[in-house]
Parts: C-alpha cells; structure tokens; sequence
C-alpha cells in the first residue's frame, strides 16, 4: 500500500505513474468533477465502507479514521466477448450522446 503525507504528495504519486500506472495493462483515468459517485470501500483496519457522495476526492474511515486519497486510475478490464446486454447499454450511451449534442 502507498502512502502519502497530504493531498499534493498523494496527486503527486499518480501523476508520476500516469504513464503506465498499471504497467503494460490498460487502465483509464477517471476526471473527478465533483459528480455523484456511489462506492464501496475497504480500509486496512477491516472495515468495509459505503458512499452515496459528491466530491469524493478524499475518504475517512469512520471506524480508524484514516482518510484516503482517491487515486484517479482504475484498472481495465478486457472482455473476451460482449454480451446483448452489454452491446444494448453501449448504444444507448451513444445516443443519448448524440441527443445531447444536437440539442446545443
């Protein structure tokens, strides 16, 4: 597990392994703009966490209080074959994209 001393130091860390964060592996960076975000989430004391949140930039363990940095980069995950359900939310995405778009 990283550590870091504050905010800054912790950005610091991903950014310095922004070029490959998870080595050869895909990844992507999520861009935090304050939006809603509902997570789970483990601290090393054990305790098993739930957040219904904006800005969840920082969390605290409401049992040991360590508060914890969220790391921007998230692990990909290749299919090895795309599902109906899956193909159907896909295209929806886009077209609810391509409304959006046409409405500006």
């Amino acid at each position: 597990m990283r550590t870091a001393k504050n905010s800054d130091e912790a950005m610091l860390l991903t950014q310095e392994s922004n070029l490959k964060p998870y080595g050869p592996e895909p990844y992507a960076y999520i861009q935090w703009k304050g939006t809603d975000v509902c997570m789970d989430a483990f601290c090393v004391c054990g305790n098993h966490m739930h957040f219904d949140c904006d800005h969840a930039y920082h969390i605290q363990c409401d049992e040991c209080e360590a508060m914890y940095y969220c790391n921007p980069y998230i692990e990909l995950i290749k299919l090895e074959s795309i599902e109906d359900e899956y193909r159907a939310t896909l295209k929806r995405d886009e077209e609810e994209d391509d409304d959006s778009s046409a409405k500006k």
